[in-house]
């Protein structure tokens, strides 16, 4: 790392004083400019390995410097130069969607103001086409990034006196590629590959490799060999998901899925919300249409959803007996989001199958606005930095669906229109480099009623559910960046509460948290984290629920006890990762927990290994996962369906990923579950299994054609006491879905596919008296599957620049074949009659709106 800062170092220094391989003559230096390079250094280094409390606390040192500077040498573009640098490598890595289009419009006006001074600056003119060539296609600049490389590629002559010059030939071709121009950019490649003959780029392009592949080695990152420059001042969307850095650029060595803000934002029917858009990756089973996640066969409680590291007793809104519809969270707020799908870190506990863990933007930089409208609400988002070192922003969004309802002729489906009310605000104070303090908050609250029908009985099925969080976090750094501490304290409760006839049940969740985590590093090589974390359980419940499978008035039922009751969660993990070589990343780790509902302590021991080699990732994880007995959610009582809680799951996942354009991950994994806790039913669980394949092809998002084509193979059973192994009540054989986005000028024209086996069920096949409500009788279990699913969905998006700012417009229509899937059979009184019912979007729905950045 320091030789690299080094090399970045002097490479800064040429190009913002003046030397080569810029055309301009030097400038000379400022008052004290090698404190001014050494911030710059500094914060690029610190964004590059993802540390915002040091890259915000040196990029204001750089700014400062770089104003006093421009005081100095009021006719010098180097300053300029350097704040453009300041704005693109230290600023939009950490910056929101829309303050990062801000961001990069006006380090466009910073350098153009450079170049006022000197037309001939070639940093200057290199930065702003590669600003532009970076931009999404919907801004309109590619023109003006194909005229600012013609320019520099004139005035550069024929030199080839340094290697760094090669880029803009790299640029120039890839800009001609993408409007239609092929003829142009072969002559421009092969131009340039006569005067850099070994430049690897331009060779790969010549030889009929990739399109807009960016180049490597040119003079925004001089040291980069893996690496590639044009990531250092790159405009997309900001990958949500957690990286391990190191000095080889390999992703963490464990299973994981990316997605970006653009693809939540825009992805055709994910409604623009986080969750709905991780079901369209592989691993998740479509088992609903709602937000829970069904991870490779495992139950949704078994995939907790974090925020900040605290979590969320439930992360949906418009809770049914099916789980939630939508996120809880706005993605306009969320700054990055990991998911795994197995063999996850130490660091996460009391979970079986998957984590989500999101973290929200954090200071701004900018005074930003935005607000959004459409058939079904709005919402707005205001950030605001409070001085050089704090900042906030506040969010709220607003749900009322009676116009689309309305629209759709479907008011008389919903006694009650669903509506909700949701908040959000943080604040981020940074005192001094390496310390950073955060407080978040979070609030929402949901009410719907829809006439739904069960056993004999339609009725409106009424809910209600609130959910609040409170957290503080501080986040300490040493000044190298080796070693770190974070530590979080947290509360959260969750209020919910169904009515449907017999049923009438209230509950009442809380949890108070504290968690420590530090991180100690040896250089890029080696790494070790640990931490600990306690937490303080409780719910209430009260009302009543049926005894029976029956729920029309009248029905056996029984009261709940309302004295409440409680929980311990203490647990703590290691965590050790070692790079022999570059190429290599090994990490193990170890769990201890005493885990919510229960008294031995548990052991769960983790491994994961990658091997890179070429565009190839090869890994392998694996590990004990354990979790406790204590859940949240409610189940109406099913003589048909296997009971009972698993308490532990191995896993063991094996995968191989491929970089490039398509980009191809392919994993298989097998997933073992016992220490099962008996549940009221018929049907004991003794034990199960999952195994499968999960594999994903996508295409970058910054050509004209992007998207993805997800594809899961699950083969999950479970072991029944006297009756042996069936399919489980997620064994969804098949799930498909394919995501295509066509972006021609500002429009894009997006489709999303989805296909997936019917989820088995076990079938009534009689029933037997019993005081007017009769009893079922089952056949076989789970050997009865509904109907296959499939659904197709459509976006039009309409991106207008208005003035400085820009809109976007779109209307979406979900379900386009109005095709009615089924979420579940009925019967009648009698058991009798069976009929599916329909899932939430069983009919085609149109939702139009406007997202609009307002300051």
């Amino acid at each position: 790392m320091k030789a690299r800062a080094s090399t970045l170092f002097a490479a800064l220094a040429a190009a913002l004083l003046g030397a080569a391989p810029a055309i301009s003559q030097p400038v000379g230096e400022a008052p004290d400019s090698t404190a001014v390079l050494a911030s710059l250094v500094l914060c690029a280094e610190a964004a590059e390995a993802g540390n915002q409390p040091e890259a915000s606390t040196a990029a204001d040192e750089a700014w400062s410097g770089l104003e006093a500077w421009r005081e100095a040498r009021p006719d010098a573009p180097g300053p300029l130069v350097g704040q453009a640098r300041v704005l693109l490598q230290c600023r939009i890595p950490f910056a929101a969607f829309m303050e990062q289009g801000a961001l990069s419009a006006r380090a466009s006006e910073v350098l153009r103001a450079a170049l006022e001074l000197d037309p001939t600056h070639w940093e200057a003119r290199f930065l702003l086409g590669v600003n532009y060539f970076h931009n999404p296609e919907f801004m309109g600049l590619t023109d003006d990034a194909i005229q600012e490389f013609e320019t520099l590629l004139e005035q550069q002559g024929e030199r080839a006196d340094f290697p760094d010059m090669a880029a803009p030939y790299i640029y120039l071709g890839d800009l001609y590629a993408r409007v239609g121009r092929p003829a142009d950019a072969q002559a421009t490649w092969e131009r340039g590959a006569a005067l850099f003959p070994d430049d690897p780029g331009l060779a790969e392009r010549l030889a009929g490799g990739s399109d807009d592949e960016e180049p490597a080695g040119n003079v925004a990152d001089p040291a980069a060999e893996d690496s590639t420059a044009a990531r250092d001042v790159d405009y997309s969307m900001e990958p949500l998901v957690a990286r391990a850095e190191g000095g080889y650029a390999m992703d963490d060595a464990r299973p994981q899925a990316s997605l970006s803000r653009i693809d939540v934002y825009t992805a055709p029917g994910g409604t623009a919300d986080i969750l709905q858009v991780f079901q369209m990756m592989p691993g998740v089973t479509r088992a609903s249409e709602g937000s829970d996640l069904y991870v490779r066969g495992g139950d949704p409680a078994e995939a907790p959803v974090l925020v900040e590291g605290a979590r969320l007793p439930f992360a949906g809104v418009f809770e049914t007996l099916h789980g939630g519809i939508f996120g809880i969270l706005d993605p306009s707020v969320l700054r990055r989001a990991y998911f795994s799908s197995g063999g996850f870190s130490a660091r996460y506990g009391d979970a079986l199958s998957g984590v989500v863990d999101l973290e929200t933007d954090g200071a701004p930089t900018l005074d930003q606005a935005r607000m959004g409208v459409n058939f079904v609400g709005g919402g707005a988002t205001y950030r605001s930095p409070l001085g050089s070192r704090a900042g906030f922003w506040a969010n709220v969004r607003a749900t009322d669906t009676s116009l689309l309802d309305a629209l759709h002729g479907t008011s008389d489906e919903y006694p009650t229109s669903p509506r909700a009310l949701e908040g959000a605000a943080a604040a981020t104070f940074t005192p001094r480099q390496g310390l950073q303090f955060k407080a978040l908050a979070l609030a929402e609250g949901d009410v719907a009623a829809r006439e739904i029908e069960a056993i004999g009985w339609r009725g409106p099925f009424e809910s209600r559910g609130r959910t609040s969080l409170g957290l503080v976090s501080a986040r300490a750094l040493t000044a190298s960046g080796a070693a770190g501490l974070r530590a979080t304290a947290s509360w959260t409760r969750r209020s919910s509460a169904f009515a449907f006839g017999v049923l009438d049940r209230e509950r009442e969740d809380e949890r108070l948290a504290l968690r420590l985590e530090a991180d100690l590093g040896a250089g890029v090589s080696r790494q070790i984290r640990f931490g600990l974390e306690a937490a303080r359980l409780s719910a209430l419940e009260v009302g009543r629920e049926p005894t029976t499978e029956n729920v029309a008035p009248g029905s056996p039922s029984r009261a709940l006890d309302d004295s409440g009751d409680g929980t311990m969660h203490t647990g703590g993990f290691v965590e050790a990762e070692f790079r022999p070589v570059p190429a290599v990343a090994l990490v193990g780790g170890l769990r201890a927990d005493r885990l919510p509902g229960e008294d031995a302590l548990t052991l769960d021991p983790r491994i994961a290994l990658a091997l890179r080699t070429g565009d190839w990732t090869w890994r392998l994880a694996g590990g004990t996962f354990q979790q406790g007995r204590w859940r949240v959610g409610y189940d109406l009582p099913d003589g048909g369906a296997p009971a009972g809680i698993p308490r532990r799951a191995r896993h063991a996942a094996f995968g191989v990923e491929r970089e490039g354009r398509p980009a191809l991950k392919v994993e298989t994994y097998v997933k073992s579950y016992d220490r099962y806790v008996d549940e009221d039913g018929a049907l004991e669980i003794e034990g199960g299994r999952a195994m499968g394949v999960d594999a994903l092809v996508r295409w970058s998002q910054t050509e004209r054609w992007g998207g993805w084509v997800a594809y899961s193979l699950l083969d999950g059973t479970i072991e029944v006491a006297d009756v042996g192994r069936i399919s489980s009540e997620v064994d969804v054989t098949h799930s498909l879905t394919a995501v295509g986005m066509y972006t021609l000028g500002s429009w894009q024209l997006g489709s999303t596919i989805r296909y997936a086996t019917g989820r088995p069920y076990t079938q009534a096949v009689g029933s037997t008296g019993g005081e007017g409500f009769p009893e079922p009788v089952y056949g076989d279990p789970m050997s009865s599957r509904l109907p296959d699913y499939f659904r197709l969905d459509a976006r039009i998006t309409r991106f207008q620049r208005l003035g400085g700012r820009f809109a976007v417009f779109y209307l979406e229509v979900i379900n386009v074949l109005d095709r009615e899937n089924a979420s579940a059979v009925v019967y009648d009184a009698n058991w009798e009659n069976p009929r599916t019912v329909g899932t939430v979007f069983d009919g085609r729905t149109l939702v139009a709106g406007v997202e609009l950045e307002i300051l």
